[in-house]
C-alpha cells in the first residue's frame, strides 16, 4: 500500500544487531557469528548460530531479536514472534523489536495482535505517522473505521505530502460514515494520477453514498492494476452484488478470502449468496470464520445461528442465539421484531395498495387492481428486462405463479429500464457480460415493446401491464429497480420485498402467497 508497505519490508527484515550482551566466549562468538550470517543473506545459518549462542546464554535478549527477524525474513512468523515476546520480556526497551512483533503477527494476518503492538509504538514516538499508519490499517481490517480516523485525525493538519496517510485517512473516514469529510482526502489521493489506490478510494465513497453502477466501476478498474489492495475485492464484490451482479460478487469475495481468509465482509456476503443459491454447508464454515474475525459482531452470530440450524445443529444454534440474547440484547430483540428491522425498507407494507388501472400490452384490456377486491390476492411484480435481479427472480415467480395462479392474480408492472439508454454510467456488468443493452423507452410504443420482450424471453405467462410514461405507478409503490408485493383480498399490502438476491427468498413469498389465500375477505 503505498509508500507505507517499503517501510514494513524494511522493518521486518532489519534485525538488530547491536554487540552481545555480557557471556561465555562461545555464546558471544556464535552471536557475533550469526550476526555476520545475517547481514550477508544466510538466513539459514544465522538461525543456527543464534539458537547456538541462546543454547549457552539464554538470557540474551539481542540474540532473540535477532532470531526472531531471522524467522520473519523466513516467513516463520510464529517462531519469529514466539522469540520477540521473550525478547521483550527480558528487556522491553529494546529499540525496534516491539515493532517488529507487530509487523509479525500484521503478516500472519492476526491485526487484533499487530494493533495492540502499534499502538504501544504510536504512543512511545507519538510524532512518527508511520505507526499511527499501522495501527490505523490494522483498525480498518477489523472493521474498527471511527478508530482509525481517531488514529490519524491529529496529522490531517501536516502539509506534507505522504499519500498512504491521504489514502488510509480517506478510506477510515468513508468506511466510517463520513462520506463528505472522507471526499477531501479522495481528492488529495486522485492528485497523484491513475493509480489503483485513486480508483479504490473514489469507488469506496461511491459505494458510501449509494452510486453502485459508479463503484463498481471505479473498483473495477482498482482491481485490474492492482488486485491485492486489502479489502479491495471484498468492496467490489459489494458493488457488484448491489447492481444485481451475483455471479461477479461471487467471483470476487472468492478472490478476496484467497488473499485474507479473514475478511469479514467477503465471508458474511459470500455465505449470504450460496445460501440463498441453495448452498448452506459450503456457506456455514465461512460464517464461522467470519463470527472468530470479528467476534463482537452480533450479525455474524446470528447468521450463524440460522445457518447451524438449517444443518440441523439444534442445540449448537440455540446456544448462539442464547449468546446473542445475553450479550447483545437490544439487537436479539428487533430480530424478533415482526418488522423485520434488517430487511431493506418496506415502504407499504400493512398499508392499503395504491390503486391503479393499466392497459395489458397486445390484448388492450384494461387492469385495475380493485377488480381483485374481495375474490383473489394479487401478487404484483415490478421490473423490468435490463434489471438482472428480476431476471435471476424470473424463473421462481413462473413457479410460484403456475402454483397459484388459479386461486391468486400473478400481475406485472413494467417500468422503466434499470439499466437503459445503452448502459451509461448505470450499466451492470452482467448486462454487459450477457450482452443485454436495451434503450430506455421514450414513447408508450417503446415501453409496449420492451415488456413484450420482456414477456417472451423470461417466458412469463401472466399480464405484463406497461406502466404509464410519467411512471406514476411505479412511484406509487417505490418499486424501481424491481419488487414484488403481495396485495390481500382486502387490498392492504401483506408482503413485500425487493428482488435482489440478498433480500427475494422464494420460500417466505410462497409462505405470504398461501396466507393471503387463505385469509378471509
Amino acid at each position: 500500500m503505498l509508500r507505507i508497505t517499503l517501510w514494513i519490508a524494511a522493518a521486518t527484515v532489519c534485525a538488530c544487531l547491536a554487540r552481545a550482551q555480557e557471556g561465555s566466549e562461545d555464546a558471544a562468538t556464535a552471536y557475533r557469528h550469526g550476526v555476520e550470517l545475517h547481514r550477508a543473506g544466510d538466513l539459514n545459518g544465522a538461525i543456527r548460530e543464534y539458537r547456538a549462542s541462546l543454547k549457552l546464554d539464554p538470557a540474551n535478549p539481542q540474540a532473540l531479536s535477532n532470531l526472531g527477524a531471522a524467522y520473519a525474513a523466513e516467513g516463520r512468523y510464529d517462531d519469529a514472534i514466539a522469540e520477540y515476546r521473550k525478547a521483550l520480556a527480558l528487556d522491553g526497551s529494546i529499540e525496534g523489536v516491539r515493532l517488529n512483533l507487530g509487523l509479525a503477527y500484521y503478516k500472519s494476518a492476526r491485526y487484533g495482535e499487530a494493533e495492540k503492538e502499534f499502538a504501544a509504538v504510536h504512543q512511545t514516538a507519538p510524532e512518527d505517522v508511520r505507526p499511527a499508519l499501522l495501527e490505523a490499517d490494522c483498525a480498518l481490517r477489523t472493521g474498527q473505521a471511527k478508530e482509525a480516523a481517531d488514529v490519524l485525525a491529529p496529522y490531517a493538519s501536516r502539509n506534507e505530502q505522504n499519500l498512504a496517510y491521504d489514502y488510509l485517512y480517506g478510506m477510515a473516514l468513508i468506511r466510517s460514515g463520513q462520506a463528505e469529510a472522507g471526499q477531501v482526502w479522495v481528492n488529495r489521493v486522485m492528485r497523484d494520477g491513475d493509480s489503483a489506490e485513486a480508483h479504490y478510494l473514489l469507488g469506496a465513497s461511491l459505494l458510501g453514498k449509494g452510486d453502485y453502477p459508479k463503484a463498481a466501476a471505479e473498483l473495477g478498474q482498482a482491481a485490474a492494476k492492482k488486485p491485492d489492495l486489502p479489502g479491495l475485492e471484498s468492496y467490489y464484490g459489494q458493488a457488484l452484488l448491489a447492481t444485481g451482479d451475483g455471479d461477479g460478487a461471487e467471483a470476487a469475495f472468492r478472490k478476496a478470502l484467497a488473499a485474507d481468509g479473514n475478511d469479514f465482509d467477503a465471508n458474511m456476503q459470500l455465505a449470504a449468496i450460496l445460501a440463498q443459491r441453495g448452498h448452506p454447508g459450503a456457506a456455514l464454515p465461512l460464517v464461522q470464520r467470519a463470527a472468530e474475525a470479528r467476534p463482537a459482531t452480533p450479525e455474524a452470530h446470528v447468521a450463524l445461528a440460522n445457518l447451524l440450524e438449517a444443518a440441523g445443529e439444534a442445540d449448537a444454534a440455540r446456544k448462539e442465539r442464547e449468546y446473542v440474547a445475553a450479550t447483545w440484547p437490544d439487537f436479539a430483540r428487533k430480530q424478533e421484531s415482526p418488522a423485520k428491522e434488517t430487511r431493506p425498507a418496506a415502504h407499504l407494507q400493512g398499508k392499503q395498495a395504491p390503486g391503479f388501472r393499466l392497459a395489458e400490452f397486445g390484448s388492450g384490456r384494461t387492469v385495475e387492481l380493485a377488480q381483485f377486491r374481495g375474490a383473489r390476492p394479487v401478487v404484483l411484480v415490478f421490473g423490468s428486462y435490463t434489471c438482472p435481479q428480476l431476471r435471476h427472480a424470473a424463473g421462481p415467480l413462473n413457479g410460484l405463479s403456475a402454483k397459484y395462479g388459479k386461486r391468486a392474480a400473478f400481475l406485472m408492472v413494467y417500468i422503466r429500464e434499470a439499466h437503459g439508454a445503452g448502459g451509461g454510467e448505470w450499466q451492470s456488468t452482467e448486462n454487459r457480460r450477457e450482452g443485454i443493452d436495451l434503450e430506455d423507452a421514450k414513447t408508450a410504443a417503446q415501453r409496449e415493446a420492451n415488456a413484450r420482450l420482456c414477456a417472451r424471453r423470461l417466458h412469463i405467462g401472466y399480464p405484463v401491464l406497461p406502466d404509464e410514461m410519467a411512471g406514476e405507478v411505479e412511484a406509487a409503490y417505490a418499486a424501481w429497480p424491481s419488487r414484488v408485493y403481495v396485495v390481500g383480498k382486502n387490498g392492504v399490502v401483506q408482503y413485500e420485498t425487493a428482488l435482489d438476491e440478498q433480500s427475494f427468498h422464494e420460500t417466505e413469498l410462497e409462505a405470504a402467497i398461501r396466507q393471503a389465500i387463505e385469509a378471509k375477505p
